[in-house]
């Protein structure tokens, strides 16, 4: 039986690869990560505008555009695909750089190329488990992924075949505020057609400007957590009608409560990964502080 589902997954995984990435007019949509609201007042987008050789390398040319309220904007790069792997040009190198191995299966321990960094270096990714997503029709393989030490880059949750990570397309920078880039918005080809896990629309911008202050009177550790943080409010703030929100990176709610102690204990274990956004609603104001949920 077990050889049976390993052909069965095998066959599968052979199937799911028939197309390279960026063809049939790839384009994808990602958030940029905002440290305050409104959290999608800006997004970046990836489209593939052409074909070109380098290194003697068919490759993808692919045009980067971040949009805000204000401006746009662009760089071109440049990737190809082979044996079921994605890689990224890097001019500083001459050379192309590891992004995803779509073939790599349970246990499995992949390289990723950090794009964002001054001198070359990686993010190394263990392949928890594998599956497959039907998008529109279409079968595509997903791989779920952690990191077994803290880093100072991070890729860890759902990557999917052909569309990449959901969190962004590259390894986001673990300590950076905000780090460029953000949760998947929706990727769309003409094979695969529309997929929107984001529920926002692709280019979306919000012109609604939330009312912030954004003074240090409260606390929340450990940060990065690993599942339990802890909030601390001081004695000067009053708990009447206080309550805590976190909100992930496109802005959709996954947690609220009221806060009936100064010092409360929140177990946020069976979230994803990745970056949210703890706010404080208290008669004073709103208060709001990043959170970065990894390694778990």
């Amino acid at each position: 039986m077990r050889t049976v589902i390993l052909t069965l997954i095998l066959f599968v995984s052979n199937y799911c690869l028939a197309q390279n990435w960026g063809e049939n007019n790839s384009v994808w949509h990602y958030e940029q990560i905002d440290v305050e609201p409104p959290f999608n007042d800006d997004f970046i987008k990836f489209s593939t505008i052409g074909d070109t050789v380098i290194l003697g390398e068919t490759s993808k040319i692919i045009l980067e555009e971040l949009f805000t309220l204000s401006d746009t904007i662009t760089d071109t790069i440049f990737m190809k695909s082979d044996n079921n792997k994605v890689y990224l040009f890097s001019s500083s190198s001459n050379s192309f750089k590891l992004i995803y191995d779509f073939s790599a299966l349970t246990g499995d321990t992949i390289e990723i190329y950090n794009r964002s960094w001054a001198i070359d270096s990686t993010t190394t990714v263990v392949v928890d488990s594998v599956s497959t997503i039907n998008i529109n029709g279409t079968v595509l393989g997903v791989q779920y992924v952690s990191q077994p030490f803290m880093q100072e880059f991070y890729m860890s949750g759902t990557i999917i075949e052909n569309i990449g990570w959901t969190e962004f397309m590259f390894p986001l920078h673990s300590w950076a505020d905000p780090p460029y880039g953000g949760e998947l918005r929706c990727f769309q080809n003409d094979s695969i057609g529309l997929y929107n896990p984001s529920g926002v629309v692709c280019d979306f911008i919000t012109t609604e400007i939330e009312s912030i202050n954004n003074t240090n009177n409260f606390s929340v550790y450990p940060n990065p957590t690993h599942g339990i943080i802890t909030i601390s409010i001081p004695n000067n703030v009053s708990l009447t009608n206080t309550t805590v929100s976190l909100s992930d990176v496109s802005g959709r709610e996954v947690l609220n409560h009221f806060l009936n102690s100064r010092k409360t204990e929140l177990n946020v274990n069976h979230m994803p990964n990745g970056i949210y956004f703890l706010k404080i609603n208290t008669v004073k104001g709103n208060l709001v502080k990043k959170l970065i949920l990894t390694n778990h």
